[in-house]
């Protein structure tokens, strides 16, 4: 096992060694025009001068403390210049004051904060009331609850705005007056509603009362304007209208709504939906109805669960039903079966419990739980292309009975300037060890599953975040393996580190994914988002793969009218081949990228994102984006939370 992991230690930074010369190269050149920019001729001035550097968990700050920054002053008066023209007009200030917000110049920093750090001086205190306060969409803020918005617009629209209602909030709670206050389960309870897609911000505040050994409780939340639409257009012949409404008359229910059109089908219409529910009453139990009928496909599933999100709730599972008749392009390696027809029900359900170890202590170190579950999962094929023992295995009519076991401990610390920009973002760190085992019935023959995943991540005393997954499953028919998949992804983003006013970070990514005795039509690839971002070699699969990818990320201090800017270049890397040869014996296909996103906080916009790229040795075969305009994708390191009894996908 130590042969592995040094085999695989030595991949990794192998890629990351070819990968750090292309970051440096691209990323200097930005930090020197930006020092040349701001000391113009001063050549014997130093590179940073007058600084100081802090060493924090998070972050390495070298701040200047002899210069000033008049951008923020000078977007500051081409927005009062704007707001006065557009105060002729009332149409026209509505509208202004509806998109351009107040600015503030970024406090964001990267330093960590435990998110149940407000609450553990009031430790096993009494909550004496829980009182609700919701504020409007536009003007206040959870944290300044008395700014307002004097515009006319934003004023209408505040007031047709059905607010969530009370017993929906009530619903949400794992507290009730008279529970004594645990500093873990206020923040996971704060962090849930937070998460709540109608619900914009919660903020849960203690406050002291005539009693010490008592306190209120009160909750500040802000919904999102729930009504939204989404065109998209796919072609000049094919596209969709998607409409919506995630908070229907303030109960937290969501009705979805999707129409599709394609010019080339009969009929040229489709249309699918669904309906959502939150939480079944205050059980936390969600449910969820989909419906489909486009052009070659009819579906329907039914959802119905409830996960381990926080460690206060003892029983967790889920129930889904799923039929479909629609077609599928079936892949058999080497040839593709065009538009066949399939027709199956999935019938999938699974029940688990948690049990807390080390009650007593509730620091992270000793703050685990042991959860066992459950699943039975069948699928039941009416329609399908013809399959063979070792052939189409996703085809084949079977039923699964896997049980697991696992011990998960998890904390969250608030942080920022990570995956957004200077928004609050919840850091998980904590480990997570389980173990699947069961059986599986199928027309050919039964045969046994055994798997397992490892799941680590935290902060390093340096301030760098590592996280490490490794998920390992397969099956055994009559004494041979089947189907074994080795699985190992590694995550990093550095500390920020301040250099006068601008930031950066560094981010990297490595997986590693192999199939033993696979199937014939199973097979991995490195296809954008899966391996290098922007390429797609639609013939280029095999049984393992390599990938590598690493961002160096500058937060610039710059202005203009108001819009700031960050920086990014990036590297990627992918190797593809069969099991049985060394995966850096194989062509290495790479991308190189530079990019900008840019963000407004003043104007009520998603992020932009201008990525360039290019490759250097792509085959002539392949699909290449060298250009790519999208909005930021949120992203967040991986959770510790226990995962459903399940069998390690190849894919």
């Amino acid at each position: 096992m130590a042969a592995v992991f040094n085999r695989l230690s030595r991949i990794f930074f192998l890629c990351l060694s070819r990968a750090w010369i292309t970051v440096i190269l691209m990323i200097i050149p930005v930090c020197i025009f930006a020092q040349q920019q701001k000391y113009g001729k001063q050549r014997n001035t130093a590179l940073f001068p007058h600084y100081t550097v802090n060493y924090s968990d998070t972050s390495i700050t070298a701040t200047d403390t002899t210069k000033s920054n008049n951008n923020h002053e000078k977007s500051e008066a081409f927005f009062d210049t704007l707001k006065v023209k557009a105060g002729h007009n009332k149409i026209t200030r509505g509208i202004h004051d509806l998109l351009v917000v107040k600015s503030k110049k970024s406090t964001g920093n990267g330093t960590k904060k435990n998110s149940e750090h407000d609450f553990i001086y009031y430790k096993n205190k009494i909550i004496r009331t829980i009182n609700i306060q919701k504020i409007d969409i536009f003007g206040p803020t959870v944290n300044d609850t008395a700014k307002t918005n004097n515009s006319w617009l934003s004023g209408i629209l505040n007031s047709i705005h059905i607010n969530t209602h009370d017993y929906v909030i009530k619903n949400r709670l794992l507290v009730k007056p008279g529970d004594q206050i645990d500093p873990y389960i206020l923040a996971d309870n704060e962090r849930f509603i937070r998460g709540l897609p109608y619900i914009r911000d919660a903020r849960f505040i203690l406050q002291e009362t005539d009693h010490p050994d008592s306190l209120d409780l009160m909750i500040i939340t802000q919904d999102v304007l729930p009504m939204a639409f989404n065109p998209e257009i796919s072609s000049v012949n094919s596209g969709s209208l998607a409409f919506w409404n995630s908070n229907l008359l303030g109960t937290g229910h969501e009705l979805y709504n999707q129409v599709h059109y394609n010019g080339d089908m009969v009929p040229f219409l489709g249309y699918s939906g669904h309906y959502s529910i939150f939480s079944l009453g205050s059980s936390f139990v969600k449910a969820y109805f989909e419906y489909k009928n486009k052009f070659e496909t009819t579906s329907y599933k039914l959802d119905i669960s409830r996960d381990f999100f926080t460690s206060s709730l003892v029983t967790a599972g889920g129930l889904t039903l799923y039929s479909a008749d629609t077609e599928h392009d079936v892949d058999l390696y080497d040839t593709v079966l065009s538009d066949y027809r399939i027709r199956f029900t999935n019938y999938d359900m699974w029940l688990g419990r948690s049990f807390m170890l080390n009650s007593n202590n509730h620091s992270l170190r000793t703050r685990k739980y042991m959860i066992v579950a459950a699943r039975l999962n069948r699928f039941n094929y009416f329609n399908r292309p013809g399959i063979e023992e070792n052939l189409l295995y996703d085809y084949h009519n079977r039923t699964i009975l896997l049980g697991s076991i696992g011990i998960s401990g998890q904390a969250f610390f608030k942080s920022n300037l990570i995956y957004s920009f200077g928004t609050t973002e919840d850091i998980p760190v904590g480990m997570l060890v389980q173990l699947n085992a069961g059986y599986e019935f199928k027309e050919f023959h039964n045969r046994p599953y055994l798997g397992g995943l490892f799941l680590h991540g935290n902060f390093t005393r340096s301030g760098s975040y590592v996280s490490n997954k490794i998920e390992i499953g397969g099956f055994i028919n009559s004494g041979h393996m089947e189907q074994n998949i080795f699985d190992y992804t590694f995550n990093y983003f550095s500390p920020l580190i301040t250099i006068n006013r601008f930031k950066f970070r560094l981010f990297a990514k490595s997986i590693y994914k192999i199939g033993l005795y696979t199937y014939k039509e199973e097979s991995v690839n490195i296809n954008n988002l899966k391996g290098v971002n922007g390429l797609i070699i639609e013939d280029l699969k095999g049984k393992q793969k390599l990938v590598g990818n690493i961002e160096a990320v500058c937060f610039s201090p710059y202005y203009l009218y108001g819009f700031r800017f960050v920086f990014f270049t990036a590297f990627d890397i992918g190797y593809i081949g069969t099991e049985n040869k060394f995966i850096l014996e194989n062509p290495a296909y790479t991308g190189i990228s530079v990019g900008v996103r840019i963000k407004n906080e003043r104007l009520a916009f998603n992020t932009l994102q201008f990525r360039f790229s290019f490759y250097p040795n792509a085959p002539s075969c392949s699909d290449k984006r060298y250009f790519n305009l999208t909005g930021e994708q949120r992203l967040s390191p991986e959770n510790f939370y226990y995962r459903t009894p399940r069998i390690i996908r190849y894919e």
